[in-house]
């Protein structure tokens, strides 16, 4: 489970304060593995200095790791694949399964994106088996999201279903707010692809109130879109102008130029319908 921004503060004042050299290094790692962006690199490579400086194992694997995050999030996938591989086998070598659980992960998640989907769903269940022997909690959940994405995907919307109510039952749990807004509005999503549109407006409408607290404005985008296309399919324009409104006008606040051309072209057909131009 990533931290909200104070709670990265909160890491960032214990790095000040922190007893000893390995405690610091873990906090520079922790904090750039809930970062996004170029202060990943920034604390990563701080963190493999300082490990090396100790001869700090734990500490040189996880920043070496980290350093691959910095080029995924910079969208360099060449090169963070070297460093996930490489992280990777020295995870392996030295017996962290916390690490390795982490790199198969984040290989997968390389290997999603590129569409390479049997390939990622090879490294998730990895990652799943080691997450489950660690009973680690947070990454199981990550885990089963994913799992569940590239299911979805594949048009595997079953077994796309399982894996979200998993990940769910777990982000509720482990009061994880945006994974718990997340599932539920793709399982909305299955819902809407099996045609049934009154659960699956019950569960994109869940999905607002839950990502109104986080302030997920793509999420809330994504769903107020749906809400709207549903509505229209019920019949009742009043509701689908009011969701495709609120979508409009967040995807315009994001810069989401997809959403507001759906969300336009939908308005376009309902205004017309109501002969309100």
């Amino acid at each position: 489970m990533r931290l909200h921004q104070t709670s990265i503060d909160s890491l960032r004042m214990e790095l000040i304060v922190a007893t000893t050299n390995a405690k610091a290094i873990d906090l520079l790692n922790l904090i750039s593995y809930n970062w996004k962006g170029e202060p990943i690199r920034i604390f990563a490579d701080e963190a493999l200095f300082q490990s090396k400086r100790i001869k700090y194992v734990h500490g040189i694997v996880a920043a070496t790791g980290q350093i691959g995050y910095a080029f995924y999030w910079d969208y360099q996938d060449d090169s963070s694949m070297v460093y996930f591989n490489k992280a990777l086998k020295l995870a392996v070598k030295n017996q962290f399964e916390d690490l390795e659980s982490q790199f198969l992960n984040y290989i997968g998640d390389v290997n999603r994106i590129h569409y390479n989907h049997s390939e990622a769903l090879k490294y998730y269940y990895k990652a799943l088996k080691i997450a489950k022997k660690r009973n680690d909690l947070a990454r199981l959940s990550m885990l089963y999201c994913v799992i569940a994405d590239v299911n979805r995907l594949q048009s595997n919307i079953d077994t796309a279903l399982v894996y979200y109510s998993k990940s769910l039952k777990l982000a509720i749990e482990l009061r994880d707010l945006k994974r718990e807004a997340f599932c539920k509005a793709y399982i909305g999503d299955i819902f809407r692809v099996r045609l049934d549109y009154v659960n699956a407006i019950d569960c994109f409408k869940d999905a607002i109130a839950i990502a109104s607290k986080v302030d997920d404005k793509n999420l809330l985008c994504y769903c107020y879109m749906n809400c709207g296309s549903l509505y229209v399919n019920l019949f009742e324009p009043d509701s689908a102008l009011y969701n495709l409104k609120k979508s409009l006008e967040l995807a315009r606040q994001i810069n989401d130029y997809g959403t507001q051309l759906v969300s336009l072209g939908t308005l376009g057909s309902l205004y017309n319908d109501k002969k309100d131009f």
